[in-house]
Parts: C-alpha cells; sequence; structure tokens
C-alpha cells in the first residue's frame, strides 16, 4: 500500500499526486493532524510518501517539529521502521526551513545506517 501526506497549512497537492497510484491520500493542516494522519493508519505494509512544509502559520509547530517527531518514534518504536518505508520531500518556500529539515534528516539516516544512534529516550541523539 502507497500512502501520501501532504503537510501544509495553505495549498493543496498539485493534481499529479493523484496520478502516482497512491491508495490513500492525507492532507494536514497541522502538525499534530500528521501525527494522527501517521499513527493511525500506518501498518508495516504502507510505504509512505510525505510532502512537507516547514512554516505552517504564525504561531503553530513547523514542519520542522514534525520531522523531529519521526525522528524520536523511529527511535523509540523501532516497530513503525519508519526510514525504510518513507520517500520525504519539502516544498516550502522557506530556504533556511528546508535546509534544516533535510540536513536533519540527512544526518539521522545516515548515523542510522552505520547503527551510531545510541539513545532510545524522549530525544534523538546522534553520536
Amino acid at each position: 500500500m502507497k500512502y501520501f501526506l501532504f503537510l501544509d497549512d495553505e495549498r493543496l497537492p498539485s493534481a499529479g499526486a493523484t496520478h502516482h497510484g497512491f491508495d490513500a491520500i492525507f492532507i494536514a493542516r497541522s502538525v499534530v493532524v500528521a501525527k494522527e494522519i501517521m499513527m493511525c493508519h500506518d501498518k508495516s505494509n504502507v510505504e509512505w510518501f510525505l510532502s512537507l512544509d516547514h512554516d505552517l502559520g504564525e504561531n503553530q509547530s513547523t514542519g520542522k517539529d514534525f520531522v523531529n517527531w519521526l525522528v524520536s518514534v523511529d527511535m523509540n518504536y523501532p516497530r513503525y521502521d519508519f526510514f525504510n518505508r518513507m520517500d520525504i520531500f519539502v516544498h516550502s518556500q522557506n530556504c533556511v526551513g528546508v535546509q534544516n529539515m533535510l540536513s536533519y534528516l540527512a544526518s539521522y539516516r545516515r548515523e542510522r545506517v552505520k547503527g551510531n544512534v545510541i539513545s532510545r529516550n524522549k530525544f534523538a541523539t546522534l553520536v
């Protein structure tokens, strides 16, 4: 099964998203809703494609907060194994936010592959 999650407070996914053979398309306007979607609909046979915005409205959690949560879940609950079942695209207009999200994901994935992730606590800690 292939699921598409689009996290953005204003935009809608392009019409092309519906033509990629996704079994379900979810639109989340906040990090809270995106987390709920991931937890309620995730199964071990689901492949995720995530398209994330960074800025989600004034005084709201950001796409980076969602990425931090994904890493935390992956570290604390290895049975979810999110990172072997997902592709992530960042579509934000905030260049600094995009760089922060992508560099954090790249660092975590690199260390995860090496087996250097040392924390199973509340926060993601990389060697």
